[in-house]
């Protein structure tokens, strides 16, 4: 949930994960996860960023240092964040060839008046403009004690705890709060080139747990339940 100021940045920090840190070069990153055959891989929605990382059991004391240095100790060196500005030229022209990916845009930007609209790529207007200092206050304002969640598969639990009490502790509080995302409904057609259309018609569900969201479980299946959607979207075939 960005505000204005702060759109693009977490597609830059997507990007910006194998990053220098403080305790980490970038290549001391690289090398060293790559060194156990390990991997660091980051995805982001519109409500969370997940990092994840997978090696072997006994490399998990290796690869668990450069997760938390990942994601409580970032640099944002000034020089590294500009270098990312290919990429995310990259990532753009990509997603630009995607109908799936410009359906998905598309239907938030419609659905939502703020927070859920924002696109998870950046801007055009924010490309090359996003500075060290913008991820720095984002960090600072959203990733908090109170806001990460750490989970482990394959790991001892008493491993998994002292990490989480020792390392994710360093900035405590609930951070920022953004704003709640206001459902408005709406249409957008995209105009494309191709023989093929794609389309995507929705509506407004009620929260989980809720007596209405059995409801609306109950119409889903009526419906034809099929594939699981981004950000709580569900597709039907």
């Amino acid at each position: 949930m960005r505000p204005p100021e702060n759109q693009g940045v977490t597609h830059l920090l997507r990007l910006a994960s194998s990053l220098t840190t403080k305790g980490a070069s970038a290549f001391k990153i690289c090398r060293g996860i790559e060194a156990v055959g390990g991997n660091l891989s980051v995805t982001s929605s519109r409500e969370n960023m997940i990092y994840t990382v997978d090696c072997l059991r006994d490399d998990i004391d290796t690869v668990m240092e450069y997760l938390i240095n990942v994601t409580t100790a970032p640099e944002f060196r000034p020089w590294e964040v500009s270098d990312l500005t290919p990429r995310v030229k990259m990532d753009k022209a990509q997603a630009a060839q995607s109908a799936q990916i410009g359906v998905l845009e598309g239907l938030h930007d419609a659905a939502y008046k703020n927070a859920l609209c924002n696109s998870l790529y950046c801007p055009n207007h924010m490309v090359g403009n996003i500075q060290s200092e913008h991820l720095h206050q984002f960090v600072q304002n959203n990733f908090t004690s109170a806001r990460m969640a750490l989970v482990g598969l394959g790991v001892d639990h008493t491993v998994l705890k002292q990490v989480g009490e020792q390392f994710l502790n360093v900035r405590s509080g609930a951070g920022s709060t953004g704003a709640k995302a206001q459902y408005r409904g709406g249409e957008i057609r995209i105009p494309s080139t191709s023989s093929f259309v794609h389309s995507a018609v929705v509506s407004q569900s009620a929260a989980a747990g809720t007596s209405e969201a059995l409801a609306f479980s109950v119409l889903q299946h009526v419906l034809g339940a099929g594939l699981h959607c981004q950000e709580g979207f569900r597709c039907f075939q």
